[in-house]
């Protein structure tokens, strides 16, 4: 084994399984992860924006070793930085099998490192493995990148959107992001957010991360109850609460109609904390404070994800993670907190008091941030001023 192959680290717990069931021989279990994942096979960004043909870029190999022409695909942790010419497909694995057959190539896996792997194309095998691996509940667990931030403002930043990234099977701390490769990253954009130009991409991460989003009726109220709440160094009362609100808006000059939906919504957070309670995420003397978080922790994955998307490149990225980081910093006092913020703003904006999905996911996703040994939340300091400084010197910032 060269110098290079003994140093080398594999970034993700992906490349750590298959060097593991490569070193036993075992290459039905190394079939299992690469069926439980993304590949990826690159290609020409010019050539898939005019939506033709294939690029040189990630041509079939001749491979002298083997004696056959070989087509690469490589895992996640095994992405290079997104540059605005290359770009990644992220098909199934049988898919890519069924590719291989049609053009008569071998399959090869991250060739040149520890848990490199070359073979014939078996797309009825391959789909077999996807079928045996893939569970509903698989992907949602928490997942780092051995090469990303750990700590500082960046991983700050990083940590803000890793509710997301726990629910949706990626790194919390992958910067570099390609993540389910340029045409998934766009069409997730245009079908969520509308977004299919960087002008879309950069207005809407204006707005999340601008301040503008806490006149929402929901930070509203919230704000009202904070205000009520250390005045009277006290919680207060679900009636004091309705009554300041009421007050204020009627002092604004709001119509009967705010006043009522204001109410309405005093009502949701009340039965969603209620809710909290019973689920062991809240304590019975504890309110939610903000969801500024909700706001907040999509403009991470947004950094993220105009990035795969070429909306952006890596300096902005990191830019507007910081800047997330910043404005987390300001709004609450602790990844608790913050925490649950997200999770009540994504039941507000979703869940419609259905206790359904949106609200399940999250509540199991937070309790994984908030106990496992690996989580950011527990392993990055809430700005501290001697954790935020020592941060600051880790990251380069």
């Amino acid at each position: 084994m060269s110098a290079d192959m003994a140093a080398w680290v594999p970034a993700t717990d992906v490349e750590v399984g298959l060097c593991e069931a490569r070193a036993r021989g075992d290459w039905a279990t190394y079939f299992d992860v690469l069926a439980a994942t993304h590949v990826f096979l690159a290609d020409g960004r010019r050539e898939v924006d005019a939506g033709y043909g294939e690029s040189e870029i990630g041509a079939p190999w001749w491979n002298p070793a083997i004696g056959q022409w070989c087509l690469t695909v490589v895992t996640e942790g095994m992405l290079p930085v997104p540059s605005a010419d290359v770009v990644f497909h992220s098909p199934y694995l049988h898919q890519v099998g069924e590719l291989l057959a049609e053009g008569g190539q071998w399959l090869a896996v991250n060739p040149g490192t520890p848990c490199e792997g070359y073979f014939p194309p078996n797309p009825q095998l391959w789909r077999m493995h996807e079928q045996r691996v893939k569970t509903p509940d698989q992907t949602k667990r928490l997942r780092a990148i051995r090469t990303g931030p750990t700590r500082g403002l960046l991983a700050q930043g990083l940590a803000c959107g890793a509710q997301l990234c726990i629910n949706n099977g990626f790194p919390w701390n992958m910067v570099n992001w390609h993540g389910a490769g340029y045409q998934n990253e766009r069409r997730t954009l245009k079908e969520w957010w509308g977004i299919e130009s960087r002008a879309g991409w950069l207005e809407q991460q204006e707005t999340l991360l601008s301040p503008e989003v806490g006149n929402s009726y929901w930070e509203f109220v919230l704000m009202v109850r904070k205000g009520i709440t250390q005045a009277a160094g006290r919680p207060v009362d679900p009636m004091t609460w309705r009554s300041a609100t009421e007050q204020i808006l009627r002092a604004e000059g709001e119509s009967g109609k705010s006043i009522k939906k204001a109410g309405g919504i005093i009502g949701k957070i009340l039965r969603y904390e209620a809710r909290f309670r019973a689920d062991g995420i809240l304590a019975e003397d504890q309110c939610v404070s903000s969801v500024r978080a909700w706001y907040l922790g999509r403009a991470s994955n947004m950094a993220r994800w105009g990035l795969g998307a070429r909306f952006c490149d890596v300096a902005e990225t990191e830019q507007r993670l910081v800047q997330a980081a910043e404005l987390s910093r300001a709004a609450y006092s602790s990844w608790a907190d913050f925490g649950l913020g997200f999770v009540l703003g994504r039941c507000l904006h979703f869940d419609e008091e259905r206790f359904g999905s949106w609200f399940t996911d999250m509540v199991d996703v937070y309790r994984t941030l908030m106990s496992d040994p690996g989580s950011p939340w527990l392993n990055i300091p809430w700005f501290g001023e001697r954790g935020e400084m020592a941060g600051r010197a880790m990251a380069g910032y």
